[in-house]
Order: structure tokens, then sequence, then C-alpha cells
């Protein structure tokens, strides 16, 4: 998964220089080559019913889907969570 640094206009600015037109909502373009992830807040990880954890939310510039949290890294977050049997939501690094 890659993360997008950059504003959705110097996104769409730099695909149009390259000769990559995209129209936002463009699921073809997904379905072609993949999301383009954006942070876009948090969700409870849901480890058990007594959590606290969190774990990052991304939604796609393109086509306006969101992963809901259901990512390798927020699999880590769960993982470790089980692990250390705190659910207060501690820091996950």
């Amino acid at each position: 998964m890659s993360t997008v640094s950059i504003s959705e206009e110097e996104f769409y600015r730099l695909k149009e220089a390259a000769g990559e037109g995209v129209k936002p909502r463009d699921f073809s373009q997904c379905i072609a080559n993949g999301h383009t992830w954006k942070f876009y807040g948090g969700c409870n990880a849901g480890c058990d019913r007594d959590c606290g954890c969190s774990v990052d939310v991304h939604q796609c510039i393109i086509c306006g889907d969101f992963d809901y949290g259901d990512t390798p890294e927020a699999e880590d977050v769960r993982q470790k969570c089980a692990e250390h049997g705190d659910h207060s939501g501690w820091e996950y690094v």
C-alpha cells in the first residue's frame, strides 16, 4: 500500500503532466492499477468488546473507496493487542 503525502490537486496535476489523466470516481483506474490511498482517520481495532486500540483508515483518492482499517498494519495492531492482553488503547509502535 502506498501513502500519498501531497494534495489531491497536486496528485491530479502530476498524473495529467505524465499523460495519465485521471477522473475522480473512475473505478476502472483502481481496477487496473490498484487504489491510491490517503490517510482518512481511524477506527476501533475491534480486538474484543473492551478494545480501546485504534487502526488507521485510508480512502482512495481516485474512486473514494475506504479500506475500513482492513490492512496488514491493522492486523499487526490486533496481533500485538492479543499478545499483550491489554485493550486499553496502548500505543502501537
